[in-house]
């Protein structure tokens, strides 16, 4: 079921619908998602165009925003790598999606 494609749609008032669960989710459940390798692809309900990769890094400019507000000198260096690392497999996902595309 991963290489199954998770669709997701943006409405006009910037809800995430996730057909799949039938509910309606945030940024931080469509990036888990991608986390945990599923395949996310994100559409405007209106206009049918993907936005997906729009998406995906508003998601983690939002936690990177998170994690920012919070003391720096709190956070674990090890957090920190694992974040990075994370980004960096991401990128690579969210480039592969686009090779496909």
């Amino acid at each position: 079921m991963r290489n199954k494609v998770r669709l997701i749609y943006r409405y006009a008032n910037r809800k995430l619908y996730d057909t799949a669960s039938k509910t309606f989710v945030n940024l931080a459940k469509v990036l888990e998602m991608a986390r945990e390798g599923l395949r996310v692809k994100v559409l405007d309900r209106r206009t049918g165009r993907d936005i997906t990769r729009p998406t995906l890094l508003k998601a983690l400019a939002a936690e990177a925003e998170r994690l920012a507000a919070g003391a720096w000198e709190a956070v674990d260096p090890a957090e920190i790598r694992r974040l990075v690392e994370e980004l960096r497999a991401l990128r690579k996902a969210i480039e592969r999606l686009a090779e496909e595309v």
